[in-house]
């Protein structure tokens, strides 16, 4: 789903200004159209093959994108997916991203049921050396509602 941002506005994003972005029903935004939006599976080679900020990277299916929303204002852009359900149903989940026009990005969760996904930015130059960070956030202590 393409969204255009108004004149004068832009997310910088690793040197560079973009005024169009693509949301996706599977979590992520890139910058780039040819950014494939159907399921690809998700991994680090994924996420890192394109410019993109995946604040919860998985196979979700919001029918007919009625789950996501956004809300373009003076100083930013926030993409959210309500509920957006897996993809054979197994739960719902909801979480946004805030991109401001400053440069900073913003990520926020409600209720999550999916047990896996991909959380993080790429400037689109292929997986890091290491293959990049893994956490298991289920295991940290206040992440699970405690």
């Amino acid at each position: 789903h393409a969204l255009d941002l108004g004149a004068g506005q832009a997310v910088p994003f690793f040197g560079t200004s973009y005024t169009r972005l693509y949301a996706s029903t599977n979590g992520f935004v890139a910058f780039d159209a040819r950014t494939p939006s159907w399921w690809t599976g998700v991994s680090a080679r994924v996420h890192y093959q394109t410019a993109r900020i995946s604040p919860l990277f998985n196979d979700f299916y919001p029918k007919e994108y009625r789950h996501m929303t956004y809300l373009l204002l003076e100083d930013r852009i926030t993409i959210t997916w309500s509920e957006a359900p897996r993809y054979h149903n197994w739960g719902q989940s909801t979480f946004q991203a805030t991109m401001f026009f400053d440069g900073r990005i913003s990520l926020a969760y409600g209720d999550i049921s999916a047990r896996y996904g991909l959380v993080g930015i790429s400037a689109g130059r292929g997986e890091p050396a290491g293959g990049g960070l893994s956490t298991d956030w289920s295991r940290i202590v206040g992440c699970r509602g405690e």
